[in-house]
Parts: structure tokens; C-alpha cells; sequence
């Protein structure tokens, strides 16, 4: 029959290499910089009659090398009046997702595309931004006045932002918060697009483009508990034997 130190000893290798397994298995992240239009699905939520938010595939990068990246081309038409409106529309990668019930619940994850401005006509009243965002059972949820990507001409610029379960996830639709728990349904992650327009006296007609490439997210499960009830129950034991030990050797 085994001794206690030696069934304790058992039980915690047995929790560390639980323990380890786990650490290599909880993250789950996917990153496509060749990008498909049928990849991606895209919701417009909310627009007006002067905007118009178009994504395309470009075949080539800015060095003329085969890596196709989307052109994002927001239009506006002329208005003669006052005019102010947003033009918001996402982009959600849908081939590639996490799934709460198999790798487990979401403790953090994190999103990080690369944007640039390629041309503009539009004014310097116009904002121009791009937002992480995540989808659940057909609701777009992003987090609360969480930090952004200004969309400003120039070289590639590579964004990354790292959110938790616990963050003020909203959307514009609705009440509901995502189910981040095992419960929950799958998730999958997108880019949401947007332009301000604010003409206090008239507009002129104007064509932003802007890219989007390298797009990635990554999600951190919550521990599994069982590897570390198993570790506790390992150094419970060894604590016991230790101090049976030190009271027999008085």
C-alpha cells in the first residue's frame, strides 16, 4: 500500500500536468491577412442618404505585392443644408469562431487588425474610425467607451486591443450582454467602420479610402477548476504527511 507522501506526490504531478495541458489548450485565436469576401459577413447599422460604406478586396498591398487587404470606401454626396449623420457598418469574420461550450468559458480575449488611410476628399470635420467588435446570436456587441483606430492617411498602422468578460459589452440594439459562459453560444469577431460627418453650413461631395488587413483574435478560457481542486488535494496531503512527519520525529 502506497504512503500518503507518495499518493500525494502522485496526485500533484498528476495536477501539474493537468495544470500544464490546460495552460497550452486555453487559448484559441485565428489571424487571415489573405482576405476572402465570402469570409466575411457585413452588417450596415446605420446609415443615411448622403453615406455610403463599401468594402472590396484589393489584390495588392501598398509595396505592389500579392496580399490582398480590403478597401474600405466611404462616400457622401453634396448637401446644400446643415447636415449631421453617421455612417456605421461592420465587418465579421464568419469562417472562424469560438465556441464557449467546447474550449470553455471566456475569461479575455483580444483583437488587432491593421488600418490605414490610402486617399481622401472629405473634409477635416469628417471622423473616421474602426472598432473591435463581437458577434453572439446575431447581435454586434462592442465595448463601452472603449479605445478606437482613427483612420488617418499614411503607412499601415497595426492595432491591438485586449478586453475581458467582465468589460461593459453593449450594443446598440438591444439589452441583452453576451453570454460569456460555458452556456453561451458561439462568437465570432469583426471590425466595425464608421464615419462622422458634421457640416454646420453645407457638405461637398467626398470619397474617403481607407484599408483594413491582418486581421486576428485571440480568447483566454477561464481555468478549468478541476486541475487545481486536483493540485490542492495534492498539497493538502503532502501538507498532512509533513506535519505527521515533524510530530513523530519529537
Amino acid at each position: 500500500m502506497k504512503s500518503p507522501v507518495i499518493v500525494a506526490q502522485l496526485l500533484l504531478s498528476a495536477a501539474l500536468a493537468m495544470s500544464a495541458a490546460t495552460s497550452q489548450a486555453e487559448t484559441y485565436g485565428f489571424t487571415q491577412d489573405d482576405f476572402v469576401l465570402p469570409d466575411w459577413k457585413f452588417y450596415t447599422e446605420q446609415s443615411g442618404p448622403e453615406y455610403v460604406i463599401n468594402f472590396q478586396r484589393s489584390a495588392f498591398n501598398s509595396e505592389g505585392d500579392f496580399d490582398p487587404w480590403y478597401r474600405i470606401i466611404y462616400n457622401h454626396s453634396a448637401s446644400s443644408a446643415p447636415y449631421t449623420d453617421n455612417a456605421v457598418k461592420s465587418a465579421v469574420l464568419i469562417t472562424h469562431f469560438y465556441d464557449p461550450a467546447f474550449y470553455g468559458a471566456v475569461d479575455k480575449l483580444s483583437i488587432s487588425f491593421s488600418a490605414r488611410g490610402v486617399s481622401s476628399t472629405i473634409p477635416d470635420s469628417v471622423t473616421a474610425f474602426m472598432r473591435p467588435v463581437i458577434v453572439q446570436d446575431g447581435i454586434i456587441y462592442s465595448v463601452a467607451d472603449s479605445q478606437f483606430a482613427t483612420v488617418t492617411l499614411g503607412d499601415w498602422t497595426h492595432y491591438s486591443f485586449d478586453f475581458s468578460a467582465s468589460d461593459n459589452w453593449i450594443s446598440t440594439i438591444s439589452a441583452d450582454k453576451p453570454d460569456f459562459s460555458i452556456a453561451g453560444s458561439k462568437i465570432t469577431f469583426g471590425v466595425r467602420v464608421g464615419l462622422r460627418l458634421n457640416c454646420p453650413t453645407a457638405c461637398r461631395a467626398a470619397t474617403l479610402v481607407s484599408g483594413l488587413d491582418n486581421f486576428g483574435f485571440s480568447v483566454t478560457a477561464v481555468p478549468e477548476p478541476s486541475s487545481y481542486a486536483l493540485l490542492g488535494i495534492g498539497l493538502g496531503v503532502l501538507g498532512a504527511a509533513a506535519r505527521r512527519k515533524a510530530v513523530a520525529s519529537l
